[in-house]
């Protein structure tokens, strides 16, 4: 073969080969938009302001509980967080489920402009929520009057006696998201809540000595102001659109689905919270304290959820009405992706920064390190699973729900038994990151089972 031909089988060579990777390249890059143009349109331009709210609420609480760890010795940080995790849980069992269930029906009435029952069951949920808060505040007072322990001293007793506007508050903000108000549904808690913390506790803190009962008052105020502007908002709303409609009830099924999924709710809360209750009778203050700021670390991953489902829920109940098939899997999909994706970012950060994070809070913090890194992954993963139960919920599927709720409560509560008194804060974390992944696929499963849905498939 002469010099030329060579040559010119080399230059061939060269172009093909060069050819080769635009064109992989470009056929990469279309796969991705084709994908991206899978998702729901509705859930994807309404996330990122949910995001840019809930990123800007994560800073806020970070610094937050970093500014506490600073005003409070470990014992009264442990006793804070104890106080507000009461109040926020006594807020859950006065919503009865209501809050949920008028995620799922509010919307339908809605999209059908069918004012008496929107008009009715709104009616229907802050009547009860009223009733069941001042019960259920009335019957801890009771119980602290009696002086059982320590918990007549205890800032606990503080929370109680905010817990109808804390309650009041998480309801109203369940209406205007039904409303779509989106902004007014969340940036008020998630970046209103945290500020008015820390001024207020910078404020207290410049005369002087300041206690976790001083930081829980600091709370309840702050969500009055926010009470207060929500119920103005959600008024001027109700009257423009329904004022002249007649309250209609439907009292039987409201109240079967408000039942279930005020159990499912409670119970799942409980699997996140009763850890500080066994590290507090089991374990030492410190352990309270340590556990209590591994969780709330780890669930810093539940801003990109919320944010995603603070858009996603009112969709859901429309289109199981619809009995579009299609577009739940579309929706239920476009979910989980935004949060596999989205939670990355924070995941990645945490991982390679979360013992620096920690030691911001102390020496004593920095020892949780390698526990906070399993307890992140669970969170991460029961996120992204974490649509599984309300598509369950709105369909029908409550039972089965709350059974497998129960059971990972009950097998935590036995984990925590056997593993706090021996390893503390780490056995709580342990506990914790076991039942919440196996809950995670498990819940999957049943979405998979009942209603046809694939994990991450979008069509």
């Amino acid at each position: 073969m002469s010099d030329d031909e060579q040559a010119e089988k080399t230059s061939i060579k060269a172009v093909s080969l060069g050819s080769v990777a635009p064109v992989k390249q470009s056929g990469l890059l279309l796969s991705v938009f084709r994908k991206f143009g899978q998702l729901d349109t509705a859930i994807l331009a309404g996330s990122w302001l949910s995001i840019l709210i809930a990123c800007t609420g994560f800073a806020l609480d970070y610094l937050l509980n970093l500014a506490i760890s600073q005003w409070l010795a470990p014992a009264d940080l442990g006793d804070y967080s104890v106080a507000v995790s009461m109040a926020v849980f006594g807020g859950m069992i006065a919503l009865l489920g209501t809050d949920q269930m008028l995620m799922q029906f509010l919307p339908q009435y809605l999209e059908k402009r069918d004012w008496a029952r929107s008009k009715g069951v709104l009616l229907f949920c802050f009547s009860i929520v009223l009733a069941t808060s001042f019960l259920i505040a009335l019957g801890a007072f009771s119980f602290f009057h009696f002086g059982f322990g320590d918990w007549a001293s205890h800032p606990a007793v503080l929370a109680f006696a905010m817990l109808p506007v804390v309650s009041m508050a998480m309801l109203t903000s369940k209406a205007l998201r039904g409303f779509k108000i989106i902004v007014l549904a969340s940036a008020p808690i998630s970046v209103a809540l945290p500020l008015m913390v820390m001024v207020g506790g910078y404020l207290l803190a410049l005369d002087g000595y300041i206690s976790d009962w001083d930081l829980v008052g600091v709370f309840g105020v702050g969500f009055m102001a926010i009470l207060l502007l929500q119920s103005v908002v959600l008024v001027r709303k109700i009257t423009r659109t329904m004022s002249g409609a007649i309250s209609r009830f439907e009292y039987k099924e409201w109240g079967t689905a408000s039942v279930s999924m005020m159990m499912a709710a409670v119970l799942f809360l409980g699997m996140e919270q009763v850890g500080l209750y066994v590290c507090e009778i089991l374990g030492s203050e410190e352990d309270v304290a340590i556990y209590a700021v591994l969780v709330k670390h780890a669930r810093f991953l539940l801003m990109i959820f919320m944010a995603v489902n603070l858009i996603a829920l009112p969709y859901i109940g429309p289109a199981l009405q619809r009995k579009d098939q299609k577009g739940l899997q579309r929706l239920y999909g476009t979910c989980m992706h935004l949060v596999m994706w989205g939670g990355l970012l924070p995941l990645i950060v945490f991982i390679f920064k979360g013992e620096a994070l920690l030691a911001a809070f102390g020496k004593e913090y920095e020892v949780g390190y390698s526990s906070f890194l399993i307890l992140m992954g669970a969170y991460y993963l029961n996120f992204i699973a974490g649509f599984s139960v309300p598509f369950l919920q709105f369909s029908g599927n409550r039972k089965i729900v709350i059974f497998s709720i129960s059971i990972a409560l009950s097998v935590e509560i036995l984990l925590f038994i056997l593993l706090v008194p021996a390893y503390g804060f780490n056995g709580a974390a342990w506990s914790m990151a076991a039942t919440l992944c196996s809950l995670s696929v498990w819940m999957t499963i049943q979405c998979r089972l009942r209603l046809g849905l694939h994990p991450l498939r979008l069509s």
